[in-house]
């Protein structure tokens, strides 16, 4: 298997995330519970993460209060790039967002403080 380097990773890491400006979290039937706008660290040792803590805020799919079971990072402009299937879980039980309630309302505001993507080191 092949080694990639860090500064390999690092720009494959930054260039995967250029373009990705906002984040949707969603429900188990794919409903857009809330968007949030988003911005990223620059790589190191192939990893980047939100560079500040995303509000969210809840809209009416959310109702009376859903819970988050999924998200997406996408481009808002036109490149159709987007990362999906990002589980969200409660602050512990291991989901790539981890909250300490995944419960949203329409017009709550919960802040999502990290979202770790990390660039493989190795290829094949």
């Amino acid at each position: 298997m092949a080694t990639k380097s860090t500064a390999l990773r690092n720009a494959q890491a930054d260039g995967l995330v250029a373009n990705l400006d906002k984040i949707e979290v969603l429900d188990t039937n794919g409903n857009v519970l809330g968007t949030g706008t988003v911005s990223w660290t620059s790589a190191s040792s192939g990893e980047v993460d939100f560079s500040s803590d995303v509000d969210v805020t809840g809209n009416s799919n959310a109702g009376g209060g859903t819970d988050i079971t999924e998200a997406r990072v996408f481009d808002s402009g036109s490149t159709g790039e987007e990362i999906s299937g990002i589980t969200v879980t409660q602050t512990g039980n291991g989901g790539d967002i981890e909250l300490p309630n995944t419960n949203i309302a329409d017009g709550q505001t919960m802040t999502i403080t990290s979202l770790a993507i990390t660039e493989p080191g190795t290829t094949q």
